[in-house]
């Protein structure tokens, strides 16, 4: 999926990157795009490194960033991947991402 400029929601044809389109990744740089610092960005657990180029988008956009703890993730590499790739505004748990929300 990919925000279009005109926020309207569009499906990827795009060829696979190692294998996978990596959907988180363009669902973020595309809406980072589009809303920029309007934008939150969370990652979750995950059992490869999509998203976190796409987090990283989102951050250099001026959007808020958010990961979820590597050890409370059932499956760490996403967001090992993510924290690697640059800075998160929020290194959390899960409860603590709920919360956050709530307060958006």
């Amino acid at each position: 999926m990919l925000v279009e400029k005109d926020r309207q929601i569009a499906l990827s044809a795009d060829e696979p990157v190692h294998f996978s389109r990596l959907p988180s990744t363009l669902l973020f740089e595309s809406a980072a795009d589009v809303y920029g610092e309007r934008l939150l960005g969370i990652i979750l657990t995950g059992g490869n490194e999509d998203g976190a180029a796409g987090l990283q988008a989102v951050h250099q956009a001026g959007g808020v960033t958010v990961v979820q703890q590597p050890d409370t993730a059932q499956v760490p590499l996403m967001v090992v991947s993510a924290l690697q790739r640059g800075p998160a505004d929020f290194v959390l748990s899960l409860p603590e991402i709920a919360q956050l929300s709530c307060l958006a």
